[in-house]
């Protein structure tokens, strides 16, 4: 056969596998709106409560993890969807303090905590606190949280992070702080010691004593500064009161005669048994845990986010009240801040990976899964680039004015600025995709700047339908609370009514008030989520984790199977097709 029957056979290749003609599209949107009214609302009350906070998940890192996952797994990328995206319900999620309009993660974890909206850099306080004065804060200044609102009925907590656990985020879930700072006593100033660190209210205080799941880094809190870290012998605790929390810690459980497992690394990590450990406290970093792709996976590293949730749940789910579980993907936040783009897209696939891993262990009829960020980066998406062009590389176009090439990933503000004596640097020769790697930034910062744009909120399971449209940010706390009935919704007539309606239902089937897993399957896989390389399985985690097992299938409710799944790849008519065009060009 000549090269011109190579070249027909090669159009007929790519015209029976990518075709997207208007056929291709009323079929793709036909199948989302039959997808979408399927979709039924689930006014039940729920067992449980799974939050997931994308630290600095804006919506531009979000489509650009969508890409990368995407094309990474040999697709064209755009197509793609992460996993918490196929999830029914969605809103967008005003952000600002209530003294910024650029927020930060203090004011923003408090009011999807507490319902209440805050002042910037204040940790579980109300607006009438001032910044870093201990003496303004009053116990009617203190708000009361989910977690706190869930221990009331007797649910068991956890919090899981990849950042220190005293950090800004997890803190405003149990802490009440006039400054994010105040992570250990020698943080705080002399005069304003008589207000205990974060890390001293985690120990001592409710909720943070009953918190049945801590996970995360930050052993430097918890240590005294004579202390030697048992990881990195040249660095030691930061506590000046002479205090080991984690002996505290001990000593509490102790006491109250539970069995409890304090761990630092993998090799104790996966002795865990879980059915007979009732509180577990791991401490993975003196500072923040590793990224995903920086982690040691050996027994001396740290468990990826997605072991962690795993062990979490296992943990947690013996409850038979049910449970409130808190997920950070703290460190997409970090990258950022640094302008380093891959290790956010990075980081962002990790957190979606372990949404799936979530996903496959809890049953949607009886669980809120609630996903979405405390608030937004300023990374932007730029250039005129094909489809399926690669998102970390040079984007399409070049300047009109300068006439120099320009990423398709870049920054508002941040380190990635650099100042050439021609005016801007020529990345041509740059290696853009490599970790790192810092994008351009049109402002110099030692640190990126957030972003004050909304963030998305995206949601499964009972009462899941509240999310939606325009809210802020504060209100998501009282979805969770209508969505199980507790706290500020517990009393209410609608749960009332929702309690009845559940306990006559129950009467009349003649079932069991504590569900049983259904025998539906979770959903039907799809192929970009089943196995797709030799790197990551289908549970978001490395496969090298060490002594890591998959949890089993999950029996949990459908979610959206991605209909729009639009990439370019071979199906048996498209095999059929392409064989007939080199049979037939052959015998030219």
């Amino acid at each position: 056969m000549n090269w011109k029957c190579w070249l027909v056979s090669l159009i007929c290749l790519v015209e029976s596998v990518c075709s997207q003609d208007a056929d291709f599209w009323k079929k793709q949107a036909e199948n989302l709106i039959q997808d979408h009214l399927s979709v039924k609302p689930n006014t039940k009350i729920a067992k449980n409560i799974i939050l997931f906070i994308g630290d600095g998940l804006s919506l531009a890192t979000a489509t650009a993890a969508r890409i990368y996952d995407g094309q990474r797994h040999g697709t064209t990328g755009e197509e793609n969807n992460l996993i918490f995206e196929r999830l029914d319900h969605t809103a967008l999620i005003k952000t600002y303090c209530t003294n910024k309009q650029v927020a930060d993660s203090a004011c923003t974890a408090t009011a999807i905590a507490s319902g209440v909206k805050t002042k910037s850099r204040v940790i579980g306080l109300d607006d009438s606190v001032l910044l870093a004065n201990c003496s303004t804060v009053t116990d009617e200044s203190k708000l009361s949280t989910i977690l706190r609102w869930a221990q009331e009925v007797d649910k068991s907590t956890g919090i899981v992070t990849t950042t220190r656990i005293t950090h800004a985020t997890p803190a405003a879930f149990y802490a009440h702080s006039a400054d994010r700072d105040w992570e250990d006593d020698s943080a705080v100033p002399e005069d304003h010691r008589h207000c205990k660190d974060i890390a001293r209210q985690l120990v001592e205080e409710l909720p943070g004593r009953d918190l049945k799941v801590i996970l995360g880094g930050g052993r430097r809190h918890f240590f005294p500064r004579d202390s030697t870290d048992v990881q990195y012998t040249n660095r030691t605790g930061r506590r000046s009161d002479k205090r080991n929390l984690v002996e505290d810690w001990v000593a509490d459980k102790f006491k109250r005669n539970f069995a409890y497992s304090y761990v630092h690394k993998n090799e104790e990590f996966n002795e865990i048994d879980t059915e007979e450990t009732d509180y577990l406290l791991g401490l993975f970093d003196h500072s923040h845990m590793k990224y995903e792709s920086d982690r040691n996976n050996s027994a001396d590293g740290q468990p990826s986010l997605s072991r962690m949730v795993n062990t979490a749940v296992k943990i947690l789910q013996k409850n038979k009240k049910g449970y409130f579980l808190m997920v950070e993907g703290g460190r997409i936040d970090h990258a950022h801040h640094e302008n380093h783009a891959r290790y956010a897209l990075e980081e962002t696939i990790s957190f979606s990976n372990t949404i799936s891993t979530a996903l496959k262990m809890v049953n949607l009829e009886e669980t809120l899964v609630l996903v979405t960020a405390d608030h937004a980066h300023s990374l932007a998406i730029s250039g005129y680039s094909n489809r399926g062009h690669p998102i970390l590389k040079l984007a399409g176009t070049r300047s009109d004015v300068d006439a120099k090439p320009y990423t398709t990933l870049m920054y508002a503000v941040g380190p990635g600025y650099v100042h050439v004596p021609d005016g801007r640097e020529n990345v041509t020769e740059k290696l853009t995709d490599t970790k790192p790697y810092r994008q351009h930034s049109t402002v110099p910062a030692s640190s990126a700047a957030h972003d004050g744009e909304d963030v998305v909120a995206y949601a499964q399971g009972p009462m899941a339908h509240l999310v939606d449209g325009v809210m802020e940010q504060n209100s998501l706390a009282y979805v969770m609370a209508y969505s199980a009935c507790i706290g500020p919704a517990r009393k209410t007539q609608l749960c009332t009514k929702r309690r009845l309606e559940a306990s006559s239902a129950a009467k009349s089937f003649d079932v069991p008030t504590t569900t049983k897993k259904p025998t539906t399957p979770f959903f039907t896989p799809d192929p970009m989520d089943i196995d797709r390389d030799a790197t990551v399985d289908i549970y978001g985690t490395m496969q090298g984790d060490a002594g890591y097992s998959p949890p089993a299938t999950g029996e949990v409710l459908r979610i959206h199977s991605g209909a729009n799944d639009l990439s370019c790849r071979v199906n048996i008519f498209s095999v059929i097709w392409i064989i007939g065009c080199i049979y037939f060009f052959t015998t030219l």
